[in-house]
Formats: C-alpha cells, structure tokens, sequence
C-alpha cells in the first residue's frame, strides 16, 4: 500500500464519522459507504481527491479526502464535508 493511501475502514474511523473502525467496517458492511455509486468493502483504499457517501439514515453525506492518513491530533484535517441539506 503507498503512503498517501488508507483502508476506507481506517479513514473514516480517523476522520471521527464513526466512532470505532469497527463500526466503520459493519457499515461497510451493510451497503451504506460507496464511491462513485459502488458500495465498497472495509478494505478498499483511498486517496486524496475521492469523494466518499456514507449514508445514515435518513441522511448521505458526502465526504472528499483530503488526507487519506494524519495523526488523530490531525483528525479534523483529513476529509470536508460537502454534504447540502436538501428538504
């Protein structure tokens, strides 16, 4: 695996979307983290540049990378939330 590269499971743990990579990886799991439309299992890596849906209902949020690796002081540094509210 290259430097700038992250298990999906491991980022989103990072970047504090789930509290535990455990849970990280059930919502891996259960359908509710994609990319691109294809949902995606825990092992997938990722970049910076991807854009990541995490859905929990009733909301998907829509996550970039900026940083796929960082130290967990740097945790709020590491992806951007572009998710829009939409009624």
């Amino acid at each position: 695996m290259a430097s700038q590269e992250a298990r999906i499971d491991k980022w989103l743990w990072a970047a504090r979307i789930f509290k535990t990579r455990t849970l990280a990886t059930a919502a891996c799991r259960k359908g509710q983290v994609s990319m691109g439309g294809a949902q995606l299992k825990a092992s997938r890596t990722v970049k910076a540049g991807d854009i990541v849906c995490v859905r929990k209902p009733p909301i998907t949020y829509s996550f970039k990378v900026l940083q796929p690796r960082g130290s967990t002081s740097a945790a709020r540094d590491t992806g951007k939330c572009d998710t829009t509210r939409t009624v």
